[in-house]
C-alpha cells in the first residue's frame, strides 16, 4: 500500500521504494507481454508480519490483534488480513490470464478511507 497511498506515514524512503515496485510492475508487464508473460503485483494492507508486529514465533508467524488494527482508524474490515485471503489474491492473479500490469490492493478497505493514486 505504501507505494500507492498519498500519505507518507513518516517513512519517505520506504514509500519511495514501494512506489518503485509499482512502476517496475507496469514496466515489466509492458516489456514481457511480447513473450506472453504477465506481471502483476499485490499491495497488501495490514497482515501479520514481523515488520508490523515487531516479533514472530518459532513457526515464523506473527500475530496482529484486531484492537491494534482498529486503533489505526482507517481499516474498514477492522482486522488484519489472513493467510487465506492473501492466497486468494495470489490465486486470482495466477488463474486469470486476462489480468496484466495490475496492482491488486488486498487492504481490508483502506483505500476507501485513505487517498491513493
Amino acid at each position: 500500500m505504501s507505494g500507492i497511498i498519498r500519505h507518507a506515514q513518516g517513512h519517505f524512503s520506504y514509500s519511495a521504494a514501494k512506489g518503485g515496485t509499482v512502476h517496475l510492475t507496469k514496466l515489466m508487464s509492458t516489456e514481457f507481454q511480447k513473450a506472453q508473460v504477465r506481471m502483476n503485483s499485490i499491495a497488501p494492507g495490514y497482515f501479520p508480519s514481523e515488520m508490523i508486529a515487531k516479533q514472530s514465533g518459532p513457526d515464523m508467524k506473527s500475530e496482529l490483534p484486531d484492537e491494534k488494527v482498529q486503533k489505526k482508524g482507517h481499516v474498514s474490515a477492522m482486522r488484519a488480513g489472513s493467510d487465506e485471503e492473501m492466497a486468494q489474491a495470489v490465486l486470482f492473479l495466477t488463474k486469470n490470464a486476462y489480468v496484466n500490469g495490475e496492482i491488486l490492493a488486498v487492504d481490508g478497505g483502506v483505500f476507501n478511507v485513505v487517498s491513493g493514486w
